[in-house]
C-alpha cells in the first residue's frame, strides 16, 4: 500500500461547490481525463484560478470589524459576509434559490442558507462549524486572495512531486490538517487524527510504501534523540520506562559512560521494549524511507487535545475509540 505525506497548507481540499454532505474527500490520485494527477489536483487548479482572479480584480473586500455575527442577526456586515462567501464558492446558487423561494432576499439578515455557507467555510478551514462568525472566522474570511493563490500554487507544485498514481488503495497524511485518510477505490474510507513534527522539526514530504504492521513495537531510538533528550535523564529514569542499551550483537549492556559513548559512535543503540508504556504505542506502520519518519500509535493520547505539531520524528496516528 502506498503512503504519501505532504501538502503545505490545507485550503479547500475539495472545491466548495463539489463538497459532499459527509465532508469526505475523493482520492488525491486516480483517473481523470483532464489531469495526470487526479481529480483533486484538477479541483485545486480550479481554486487557484478562482483566487487569482479575486486577487487581480476589485470585487474582493474584507469583512469589516464588529461584534460576532450570530444566526438571525441583521447588519450591513451580513451583506458583506454573503458577498464574500459567494466569491469563495461556499454560498451556492441553490442557497440563493432556497432563500428566494421562501420570500424576498434580505441581504443583511443572517438566514439559514447563509449559516450553512458559513459552516461549509468553517469546515474546510479547520474551524469549529458552529455558524458563529467570530474573530477567528473573520480572520480566515479576510485572508488576502493573493496569499491564498500563492499557497495553492505551492501545493500544486508539491503535488507534482508525488507519484502520478498511488494505486487503488493508499494512505495520505495531510500534514497541516493533522489528518490521515485511507483511500480505497478513489474514495475516502477512513479518517483519523495525527500529530506531526514541530515547526523546527518539520515532517517532510515523502511518498513510499507501507510494507507491514508491527504490534507492540520496540522503539530503536535515533541517536540524536537518545543523546540530546533521553540519556541526560539518567539510567534509573530510563530503566523505569523500559529503556535499555543494546550493542551491535543484540545484547543488553549497562548504562556506563563507555556504552553511552558507543551510542554516539553508532555501536550501541538505545531501545525501549514494546508494551503499553512504549512511545510508539501498540502498533507501528513500517514505511521505509531515508528520513526516519514513522507512522505509529502513541501512549500519550493527551497530545491530541493540544496542538497537533509536537513530534520530533514521527506522525502519531490515533483512532478515537
Amino acid at each position: 500500500m502506498a503512503v504519501a505525506l505532504g501538502f503545505e497548507q490545507s485550503i479547500a481540499v475539495a472545491a466548495p461547490g463539489n463538497a459532499k454532505k459527509d465532508d469526505s474527500i475523493e482520492g488525491v490520485s486516480g483517473s481523470d481525463p483532464f489531469s495526470p494527477y487526479g481529480r483533486q489536483y484538477a479541483l485545486l487548479s480550479e481554486e487557484l484560478a478562482r483566487y487569482s482572479a479575486l486577487a487581480e480584480g476589485e470585487q474582493w473586500k474584507p469583512l469589516s470589524k464588529g461584534q460576532p455575527i450570530t444566526p438571525g442577526s441583521r447588519s450591513p456586515r451580513v451583506a458583506q459576509l454573503r458577498s464574500l462567501l459567494m466569491l469563495y464558492g461556499d454560498y451556492r446558487p441553490e442557497d440563493f434559490a432556497e432563500t428566494t423561494e421562501k420570500g424576498s432576499l434580505e441581504a443583511d439578515v443572517y438566514d439559514k442558507p447563509l449559516q450553512q455557507a458559513v459552516r461549509r467555510f468553517q469546515r474546510r478551514h479547520g474551524l469549529k462549524a458552529d455558524g458563529l462568525v467570530d474573530e477567528r472566522t473573520r480572520s480566515r474570511l479576510n485572508t488576502n486572495p493573493a496569499k491564498l493563490a500563492q499557497i495553492l500554487s505551492a501545493n500544486l507544485q508539491r503535488w507534482e512531486q508525488l507519484p502520478k498514481d498511488l494505486g487503488p488503495r493508499y494512505i495520505v497524511v495531510n500534514i497541516p490538517e493533522f489528518s490521515l485518510r485511507l483511500i480505497d477505490g478513489d474514495r475516502e474510507q477512513f479518517r483519523m487524527k495525527v500529530v506531526v513534527g514541530k515547526p523546527k522539526h518539520k515532517t517532510p514530504l515523502i511518498a513510499t510504501r507501507m510494507t507491514r504492521l508491527e504490534f507492540n513495537p520496540v522503539w530503536r531510538v535515533p541517536p540524536s534523540i537518545a543523546l540530546k533528550e533521553l540519556l541526560p535523564k539518567g539510567s534509573s529514569a530510563l530503566s523505569a520506562k523500559g529503556y535499555r542499551l543494546v550493542n551491535h550483537r543484540g545484547r543488553a549492556v549497562p548504562f556506563t559512560r563507555g556504552n553511552v559513548a558507543g551510542v554516539r559512535r553508532g555501536k550501541v543503540t538505545l531501545q525501549q521494549k514494546g508494551g503499553p508504556g512504549n512511545a510508539l504505542g501498540r502498533v507501528k506502520f513500517v514505511i521505509p524511507n531515508r528520513q526516519a519518519i514513522f507512522l505509529h500509535d502513541t501512549n500519550s493520547k493527551h497530545l491530541f487535545k493540544k496542538t497537533n505539531a509536537l513530534s520530533v520524528m514521527a506522525a502519531f496516528v490515533w483512532k478515537n475509540r
